[in-house]
């Protein structure tokens, strides 16, 4: 008695396998199977072995999205990677909705950056109440991050590389002095010096790494 009340209880933990339970709310965007498809087992530690010197993984059965919240993915660049926080304010556009912003929050992001790339992966988790936003969508995303407002910017075309150092090329008393300097965030045009110039200072331009140390120049603003 005992050995078959064993085998109908392994047999109604099987049946209950016929029923699938999503683990959160939301939809099914895919189907691999049809109705009445035979559906392999490839949970047992056998066959599970097999699939993994074959190099194979198991056919889904369907694929589950949730619209709420969306979870969205970007790439940052890298010189903007340090300044992700987790929390900071998110905003996404899409050309299906002009003049709309979809606000969310920087949900996590790992700390390290795709080798291909070189950039970092960042998802932003957003409300989308009315589902607006479907999975899969392409769009625009603005992100927040804090830097420093109080070192001096320096364009980016002005630095001098020598000998593995940087030099910002300084105009005092009509003489080039170049300062050794080290950067800090760059905007792609124009990079903070976090050392070696101070506010104010005159930087020269259209000089080139042919740029020398004491060569006399003639300052003039930009509206002469």
């Amino acid at each position: 008695m005992l050995q078959a009340e064993a085998t109908y209880r392994q047999m109604r933990a099987m049946q209950s396998y016929e029923i699938i339970t999503a683990p959160f709310d939301g939809i099914v965007t895919a189907r691999y199977f049809d109705p009445g498809a035979l559906i392999a087992q490839t949970t047992t530690p056998a066959q599970m072995e097999l699939l993994s010197h074959m190099s194979l993984t198991a056919t889904p059965m369907v694929t589950l999205a949730t619209l709420q919240p969306l979870r969205v993915y970007a790439s940052v660049p890298q010189n903007i990677a340090s300044s992700i926080r987790d929390g900071e304010p998110a905003a996404v556009t899409v050309e299906q909705y002009p003049g709309r912003t979809f606000k969310g929050s920087i949900s996590r992001h790992p700390l390290a950056l795709d080798p291909t790339t070189r950039m970092m992966l960042v998802e932003v988790d957003l409300p989308n109440p009315d589902d607006q936003l479907y999975p899969g969508m392409y769009g625009m995303m603005s992100l927040s991050v804090k830097l420093s407002v109080f070192a001096p910017l320096i364009p980016d075309d002005a630095l001098v590389f020598r000998d593995g150092k940087v030099f910002a090329p300084l105009v005092r008393n009509n003489t080039v002095h170049l300062a050794p300097v080290t950067l800090g965030y760059d905007n792609g045009y124009a990079v903070e010096a976090t050392s070696g110039i101070a506010a104010g200072d005159l930087i020269a331009v259209n000089l080139g790494e042919a740029a020398i140390d004491g060569q006399r120049v003639q300052p003039f603003s930009q509206s002469q």
